[in-house]
C-alpha cells in the first residue's frame, strides 16, 4: 500500500513539474562538457523532495526527521537557483553554512565519535563539534554535487548509502524503532523510481536531479547519518558514517587536491572526477561505471565494519582516512592511462 501511495505521488509530481520546468528554463542543454546527448530537464530533486514531504502526511516520522526535511527545503531552493541563475560557489557555501546553523540550532549536532578507545569512554568533540559539523555537511552537500556526472550515480550512491545504514545497523546493538523504519521506506521508494526514470529513455527529454536535487540529497543524507549516530537515537556507531558514503567523500578530497595541485579553482568542472576517467576508460559506458563504482561503496563499507569488529572503533576511522592515499593513487594512474 506504502509503495501504491508513493509511486502515485511520483507520477503526479513528474508531470507537474516536467510542465514546470519549461515555465522557469530548468533545461539542461546539450554542450561539449556533458556527456548526455540530450536537452534534460532538472527537475528530479523537486520530485523527489515532494513525494518524501507528501508520504510526511500519510506515515509517522519522528520530529527530527520533519524539521530536516522542511530545512532542506531551503537548500533545494538554493539549488534551484543555482540551476538557474549560476550562483557563485562562494556564496553557495556561505548559504549552506548558514543552513547547517538551523540544523544545529535544533540540536542535530555531531557531539561525540563513539567509544574510540579500549576503556569505552566516549570521545566528545567538545568546541570542535561545530566545525566538524559544518565540515561534514557541507562537504557532503558538495560531493554529492560533485559526482553527479553520470546518469543515476548520485541517486545510486544515496540508496546505496540508505541499505549501508540498515547493514550497519543489524551488526550492531542498536534497535530500529517503527518512525525509522518508516523514514526509510520513504526514501527508498522515491529514490529508486527516480534512479530507474534517470537511466531510462521514457520521455524526449532526460530528467536530472539538477543541482537543487543533488545538493538536496546530499544535504539531507549528511544530516540523516548525523541523527543516526546521535547518542539518543543512534542506529550504529559514529566512525563508520564516513564508510557509507566513502565514494563521494574520496572523491571530493581527491578532486580538490587535484585541483589545487594544479592550481585550479576547486570548485569549477574538469574531468578530476573518477567517474569520469572511468566513462573513458570504459568507452563512454555509463553502465559499466555504475557498476564499478558501486561495487566500491559496497565494499569499502563491507570493510569499514569488519575492522570496527575485529580491531575497535579507532583502527576503524584510521583506516578511512589512511585508505584515501591508494585510492588517490589510482587516480592519478587512470589519469595518465585515459590521456
Amino acid at each position: 500500500m506504502i509503495f501504491f501511495f508513493i509511486a502515485s505521488f511520483f507520477i503526479i509530481f513528474t508531470a507537474i513539474f516536467l510542465y514546470v520546468a519549461d515555465i522557469f528554463n530548468l533545461i539542461e542543454n546539450v554542450s561539449s562538457k556533458k556527456i548526455h546527448t540530450r536537452a534534460a530537464k532538472q527537475i528530479g530533486g523537486l520530485i523527489i523532495y515532494s513525494c518524501i514531504i507528501m508520504s510526511l502526511f500519510l506515515y509517522e516520522t519522528s520530529n527530527l526527521f520533519k524539521y530536516s526535511i522542511i530545512i532542506s527545503l531551503l537548500v533545494l531552493i538554493l539549488g534551484i537557483s543555482d540551476d538557474i541563475y549560476k550562483i557563485s560557489y562562494i556564496k553557495r557555501i556561505f548559504i549552506q553554512i548558514f543552513i547547517c546553523s538551523l540544523i544545529f540550532g535544533n540540536g542535530i549536532i555531531i557531539k561525540d565519535l563513539g567509544t574510540l578507545m579500549d576503556d569505552n569512554s566516549v570521545f566528545y568533540l567538545g568546541y570542535f563539534a561545530f566545525l566538524i559539523s559544518i565540515l561534514s555537511v557541507v562537504g557532503l552537500t558538495n560531493a554529492l554535487n560533485f559526482i553527479d556526472g553520470i546518469d543515476g550515480l548520485a541517486t545510486l550512491i544515496v540508496l546505496n548509502s540508505i541499505f549501508t545504514i540498515i547493514f550497519y545497523n543489524y551488526f550492531s546493538n542498536y534497535e530500529i524503532n517503527e518512525f525509522i523504519i518508516n523514514e526509510i521506506i520513504i526514501l527508498i521508494i522515491p529514490l529508486s523510481l527516480f534512479f530507474i526514470l534517470n537511466i531510462s529513455n521514457f520521455f524526449k527529454y532526460k530528467i536530472f536531479l539538477g543541482n537543487s536535487g543533488s545538493n538536496f540529497l546530499g544535504f539531507f543524507l549528511a544530516v540523516l547519518l548525523i541523527i543516526y549516530t546521535m547518542e539518543n537515537n543512534r542506529l550504529f556507531d559514529p566512525v563508520l558514517a564516513p564508510w557509507c558514503v566513502c565514494y563521494p567523500v574520496y572523491d571530493l578530497l581527491n578532486v580538490i587536491f587535484e585541483r589545487v595541485l594544479n592550481k585550479k579553482n576547486p570548485f569549477l568542472t574538469d574531468n578530476s572526477h573518477l567517474h569520469s576517467k572511468l566513462f573513458l576508460f570504459f568507452n563512454k559506458n555509463q553502465t559499466k561505471v555504475l557498476i564499478v563504482i558501486l561495487l566500491f561503496n559496497i565494499l569499502m563499507s563491507i570493510l569499514g565494519l569488519i575492522l570496527y569488529i575485529t580491531l575497535g572503533s579507532l583502527f576503524s576511522l584510521l583506516s578511512f582516512l589512511i585508505l584515501f592515499i591508494p585510492y588517490n593513487i589510482i587516480n592519478k594512474k587512470l589519469s595518465i592511462y585515459v590521456k
